[in-house]
């Protein structure tokens, strides 16, 4: 066990990004179920799984899982964790996978200043989704509870809808960009010198493309009549 938290504290000196599919920390980046598969499979374990859904049956199916209901990290169901065990979440983001599973995370132990637990792949990073939280009054409400904390804030997902709510944060934000969201919208981000710059077109100033329909295009037949 303390072979698979050195491997996990040592990627986390590498200074890696957060690169979407990869399990490779030498193409400069890793995703959560990539940083997981890594650890585990250098630690000598066998058939582990790829991905955050596959790895959280793979230890259903072993018999060694523990629910977690609570919001709150004080609460008594995490009591028993151990250096090196997994953790899962599920709603982070949309997914068709079954289980749905969408993020996970090792833990490490508590940090022996504060007795804060550590998770490799755990951030001081808020990242808010403004469609899932509700719209733009809850996004604003966590941004003002994140600058209470001092925390950053790195918007999730289409920065195309997030970028005006970020540029409102007192704190200069992260922003994320996946290239393979463009074909949902008609314009383009703005993006020099490692920036995302706002546009003067009205509103959000992006409008939704024909291939935004076609995606989220969904038909249901019902029964004839006679």
């Amino acid at each position: 066990m303390r072979k698979l938290v050195d491997a996990a504290l040592a990627l986390t000196t590498r200074n890696l990004e957060y690169k979407y599919g990869s399990a490779d920390p030498d193409s400069g980046g890793l995703d959560c179920s990539g940083f997981i598969y890594f650890v585990l499979s250098q630690g000598g374990l066998k058939n582990v799984p790829r991905d955050a859904s596959g790895q959280y049956s793979w230890v259903r199916k072993a018999g060694k899982f523990q629910a977690v209901i609570s919001r709150n990290d004080s609460t008594f169901e995490l009591e028993e964790l151990k250096p090196g065990d997994l953790l899962f979440w599920t709603g982070t983001y949309d997914v068709e996978k079954d289980p749905p599973i969408t993020h996970t995370m090792i833990y490490l132990g508590r940090e022996k200043k504060s007795n804060n637990r550590i998770m490799a792949g755990a951030s001081d990073y808020v990242q808010p989704d403004a469609p899932r939280v509700g719209g733009i009054t809850p996004f604003l409400q966590i941004m003002q509870l994140a600058d209470f904390k001092s925390r950053e804030l790195a918007p999730h997902f289409a920065m195309e809808i997030h970028l005006h709510l970020a540029a409102a944060y007192p704190r200069e934000p992260w922003l994320e960009h996946f290239e393979w969201l463009e074909p949902l919208f008609n314009e383009r981000l703005d993006l020099r010198g490692g920036r995302m710059h706002l546009s003067n077109r009205p509103g959000l100033g992006f409008s939704l493309s024909q291939q935004a329909l076609a995606w989220t295009a969904d038909k249901v037949e019902f029964g004839k009549r006679p």
